[in-house]
């Protein structure tokens, strides 16, 4: 097969989420087998989604948007925390109720304001620490 059936035929091959914890996704011409656990957060813009990686200070553009990839995604791995930002769970260390920010390795990812009282009991009940609870301990 050659040409845009052989795109097509991939696509329907491969959206899907491998029950290994990986996912296989189109970034431009080619597909990436990224594992669950070393993606930090999508970043949805518009038409297309940002995936940031612990493996590269680049992130990964998908021609979907954010609602879209998010499909794809495990529902226990991930939180969409903001209109725009869906954070992994398991690499979210701890959050700011102040800022209405999470801290996940180098980036701060904004919470939305409207959700923020059930995102923050969440990620408590998910253990993951508020920083302004610590530093009045």
């Amino acid at each position: 097969m050659n040409g845009p059936t052989h795109n097509k035929f991939l696509d329907m091959l491969f959206p899907i989420q491998d029950l290994s914890g990986t996912i296989m996704i189109k970034s431009g011409n080619r597909y990436l087998l990224i594992e669950f656990e070393e993606i930090l957060f999508l970043q949805g813009c518009g038409s297309y989604t940002w995936i940031y990686t612990r493996e590269s200070d680049n992130p990964v553009l998908i021609s979907k948007s954010l609602k879209t990839a998010l499909k794809q995604f495990p529902i226990s791995y991930f939180l969409r925390c903001h209109w725009s930002y869906v954070i992994n769970l398991k690499i979210a260390h701890s959050f700011d109720s102040r800022k209405k920010l999470i801290i996940i390795d180098k980036y701060q990812i904004p919470i939305s304001r409207r959700r923020s009282g059930f995102i923050f009991q969440f990620l408590l009940e998910h253990g993951i620490k508020d920083i302004n609870y610590a530093c009045h301990l």
